[in-house]
């Protein structure tokens, strides 16, 4: 079984064992956890982006509906 990783939930643990250890800046873990955080703050730049492309798609739908029970006058 595929297990799923909660990005959220494991960029903050890392930066809270970050810390609370005296590990240092280059240790594998401070790495793993500072591009974490960059995917998700991708993850999140793109949502916002699809959320906004929703929009545009259901504005553009509600005008071609509108569009059509307009008689033609040709």
């Amino acid at each position: 079984m595929v297990e799923t990783l909660d990005i959220e939930a494991t960029s903050q643990a890392l930066h809270t064992l970050g810390r609370q250890t005296s590990l240092l800046p280059e240790h594998p873990a401070i790495a793993v956890e500072g591009r974490l955080q960059r995917m998700l703050e991708a993850l999140e730049r793109l949502e916002e982006g699809q959320r906004v492309t929703n929009q545009i798609l259901t504005r553009l739908e509600n005008r071609i509906v509108t569009l059509q029970r307009i008689p033609s006058t040709r």
